[in-house]
């Protein structure tokens, strides 16, 4: 609304067939959105997102971004796609993992006295009695 109210004052940006222009990092021409734009009862940012993210496949928020920063622009893009990435159940189950391959689990040794291994963890919250609602476990 800035932009329409007073475009003088934005010259990264144009007006044009009540349209908000503005150039992407490739000097292309591309639509600004407003962030409260509505389609269909959702935010059109959305819809645009969901469309987008559909057309390229479940390549995750880089592939993505790079494919709606081509046509389109508005503030927490940035935000917005990578919100809607992180969110997306195709792309959390086939993505790659980033870690390294794990190796084969080994049995622990026997301890052969008292003390000499100890294990200890945090249980709860549990309902709050006597003002705590954590339990603290001490294996030996």
């Amino acid at each position: 609304m800035k932009v329409l109210s007073h475009p003088e004052v934005h010259p990264r940006f144009r007006i044009k067939d009540w349209l908000i222009w503005t150039k992407n990092q490739m000097g292309q021409d591309i639509v600004c959105l407003p962030r409260k734009a509505f389609i269909w009862g959702r935010r059109l940012i959305e819809v645009i997102l969901d469309q987008a993210h559909t057309t390229i496949g479940h390549f995750g928020q880089l592939s993505t971004s790079r494919y709606v920063r081509r046509y389109y622009w508005w503030p927490s893009m940035g935000a917005d796609i990578e919100l809607f990435c992180s969110s997306c159940t195709s792309c959390q189950t086939t993505k790659d993992s980033t870690q390294k391959p794990t190796g084969l689990l080994h049995n622990l040794p026997i301890p052969d006295r008292p003390w000499q291994s100890v294990g200890m963890d945090f249980m709860g919250p549990l309902p709050i009695s006597k003002g705590y609602d954590y339990l603290l476990v001490v294996i030996d």
